[in-house]
């Protein structure tokens, strides 16, 4: 009998020993994967691009996207690009998108183009001056570049079927002398294919669409420095595989009861 319970506990031991052997080969540990990821903060966080609109919206398929492309084609170094799909049943609508357009001011009518907290949009007797508002836009893009001291940066650490893993923080500057700070960081897609109202081609191609975000709360985490940085990491479950997919990390300030866009940075 003692033989038998020796025989089956060595049975044990051998088959637990194998098993964690086969485990730590087929997937290295999270946390060792996060710890050989070093965040360099090399470069400033850049103005961000915001593009409120909808497929069903003419407007948005004659004038608001392809103005949107043209501003990023031409600023395409200087500038986050993020699409905020809103109203009439848009099918890329989210609850991400809905909770930021909901943060702005104004009368949130599509098409828009924003850059940081204001709205670049010129009307002139309630129609956009086109001309007219992509001068403002990029008159306040420069702007925005000479006063950003933010240093954010972001890498994906590990990418699977079915999650990616990714780690982002910001580095302590001057910027966080007063106020309330959150870094989120939000999964985007390109590619997307879905009509849109008024498009000179259709199905047409949606770009820089606002997928998912860590926690599912838009504005991510409160920043709280620890030894000049702040940092988290978070895995993007369920992501589609079949799309192309980067990540944007912004920078938040609180103020009263509304998030303020400071800057922003693109990894993938």
């Amino acid at each position: 009998m003692k033989q038998a319970v020796f025989f089956s506990m060595t049975l044990l031991v051998m088959l637990s020993c194998n098993k964690n052997e086969t485990l730590s080969e087929l997937k290295p540990t999270e946390n060792d994967s996060f710890q050989d990821t070093v965040l360099e903060y090399e470069k400033l966080a850049k103005p961000i691009l915001f593009e409120y609109t909808s497929t069903g919206c003419p407007g948005c398929g004659s004038w608001g996207k392809p103005t949107f492309y043209s501003l990023i084609n031409e600023n395409k170094d200087n500038i986050v690009p993020l699409a905020i799909h809103i109203k009439y049943g848009d099918p890329m609508i989210t609850s991400i998108s809905e909770a930021i357009a909901a943060n702005s001011y104004g009368n949130l009518y599509t098409p828009q183009i924003w850059l940081n907290d204001s709205n670049g949009v010129v009307l002139s007797g309630g129609y956009i001056s086109g001309r007219t508002s992509i001068d403002y836009i990029n008159a306040m893009k420069e702007n925005a570049l000479s006063s950003s001291n933010a240093v954010i940066d972001g890498k994906v650490v590990k990418k699977g079927n079915s999650s990616i893993y990714i780690k982002t923080g910001i580095k302590q500057s001057e910027t966080f002398l007063n106020g309330e700070y959150f870094l989120s960081c939000y999964l985007l897609n390109d590619s997307l294919i879905h009509d849109q109202s008024n498009s000179a081609v259709n199905p047409a191609i949606h770009n820089y669409v606002i997928r998912k975000a860590v926690d599912d709360y838009a504005w991510g985490k409160q920043i709280q420095f620890i030894d000049g940085k702040f940092e988290f990491k978070y895995e993007f479950k369920n992501y589609e595989a079949n799309k192309m997919v980067y990540f944007v990390s912004i920078l938040w300030k609180k103020e009263n009861n509304r998030y303020v866009p400071k800057g922003a940075f693109r990894f993938e």
